[in-house]
């Protein structure tokens, strides 16, 4: 959708009024990835599975392990403070119009 100039309130109300974003299970499913990853390294057994790819044994602890490790981690450190500021955000929002919770 194109911008196409000043959205009025009733348009923005209308469309964001049945919008339900859970912040918590956003944040404990960024909790969880991280948990997965932390149980993959440690067990020697188990795979590390990233975004699909697999590195076993001792790939676990390649260069290139090494690296989609800290680009999940940086992923995930991301999004989750994106969902906070947009959360805060819309709290402050939804408190100068009038909010009460």
């Amino acid at each position: 959708m194109a911008y196409q100039g000043v959205v009025s309130p009733i348009t923005v109300t209308e469309r964001l009024n049945y919008v339900h974003f859970d912040v918590k299970t956003a944040l404990k499913s960024s909790q969880t990835q991280i948990n997965v990853l932390i149980d993959e390294l440690g067990d020697p057994d188990k795979d590390l599975i990233i975004d699909g790819k697999a590195y076993k044994g001792a790939d676990k602890f390649s260069a290139a392990a090494t690296l989609a490790v800290t680009n999940k981690m940086d992923q995930l450190q991301n999004s989750t403070t994106t969902i906070l500021s947009v959360f805060t955000e819309l709290y402050k929002l939804e408190k100068s119009i009038g909010g009460t919770t």
